[in-house]
């Protein structure tokens, strides 16, 4: 990972600081045990939870990614959203991150999701998220969806 690498997990599920670097610390394999690339790895994750609708919850995540940005280094801040969260709510969440989330440098989405039901709500879906991010800015992984 790169050394200015920051990793902040968001839901809406109060989990504790431990028990989701526990989470994501099973998923190593055994090899990597005891390493310092795991320890390392660890130390760039945290945890925040909130609703995905509200600026405010999201701004107390964006606060910890800043100031972990700001003991990293220079240069501007690039970020990457990953959503693995309920279709219903990229929008949403799309514009709680634009309202208070973006880095001063590039900025991107990843949905990962069914995008929408079928091609009329995966080009409404489409056409929502234009509005929020530049087709540059979003990449899709849908599973299901087929044109």
């Amino acid at each position: 990972m790169p050394e200015r690498c920051i990793i902040a997990g968001y839901s809406r599920s109060a989990i504790k600081h431990d028990d989701f670097i526990n989470k994501i610390s099973a998923k190593f394999p055994k090899e990597y045990e005891n390493s310092k690339e795991k320890a390392d790895f660890l130390k760039k994750c945290f945890y925040v939870n909130g609703q995905y609708d509200s600026p405010d919850d999201f701004q107390k995540c964006v606060k910890q990614v800043e100031e972990r940005e700001k003991n990293s280094g220079n240069g501007p801040a690039n970020r990457i959203f990953y959503f693995a969260i309920p279709p219903n709510v990229f929008v949403a969440t799309a514009r709680s991150i634009a309202k208070v989330g973006k880095g001063d440098g590039w900025n991107r989405v990843i949905i990962e999701k069914p995008f929408g039901k079928d091609l009329d709500t995966s080009e409404e879906l489409g056409k929502d998220l234009a509005e929020i991010f530049t087709e540059d800015q979003i990449y899709r992984i849908d599973h299901y969806l087929v044109s």
